[in-house]
């Protein structure tokens, strides 16, 4: 047998056992992953947007946008009571 099946299968099965024996810290930790990947395609969209932006405008910033769009809520339901 392949080595690299060999080691390929052991990890499949490292897997599934940890997916078994602790599924709580798994879904925690595959959420924990793929936060990480979110963050990081985040942060290239603002770099790219920053590098092809020509009109020396600073570079979009989505959480920014959605805090500022949040406090404006905010702001506006507090007018209403």
């Amino acid at each position: 047998m392949n080595v690299k099946r060999l080691v390929g299968w052991a990890v499949v099965i490292f897997v599934l056992f940890w997916i078994i024996s602790a599924p709580g810290n798994a879904s925690g930790s595959v959420n924990n992953l793929l936060s990480n990947l979110n963050d990081a395609g985040t942060s290239m969209t603002n770099f790219v947007g920053g590098v092809i932006a020509t009109d020396g405008s600073r570079s979009y910033d989505r959480d920014r946008d959605d805090r500022d769009r949040s406090w404006g809520h905010d702001r506006d339901r507090s007018d209403r009571n």
